[in-house]
């Protein structure tokens, strides 16, 4: 979007914001303080389930691209994400609660 014109500088924040939500994809997450040996179970099944080579098949016959990010990896792209949100989550918060529920 931002390629074919440049938003207005108050607004060019949820441009790229909505840019890196996009990258997350569909990410799982767990909440806050899960034990390491929990969320290690929950990476690794995850790696082997969205490897196989079935899925990736039937996602390809439904037309659903499955791409794989490694947990470490995605958790440190929502960190980044958080950080870079940072500055606008009450406008977001506002923009997506109040306008979308």
């Amino acid at each position: 979007m931002s390629e074919a014109v440049a938003p207005p500088d108050d607004k060019a924040w949820i441009v790229e914001l909505r840019q890196r939500i996009s990258e997350a994809q569909r990410a799982m997450v767990a909440a806050p303080n899960v034990p390491a040996d929990r969320v290690d179970f929950l990476r690794n099944a995850f790696a082997e389930v969205l490897a196989d080579p079935a899925l990736i098949a039937e996602g390809a016959k439904t037309n659903r691209e499955i791409e794989y990010m490694e947990g470490r990896e995605l958790q440190q792209l929502v960190g980044q994400l958080m950080t870079a949100a940072s500055p606008w989550l009450p406008k977001f918060r506002k923009i997506v609660l109040e306008s979308y529920f």
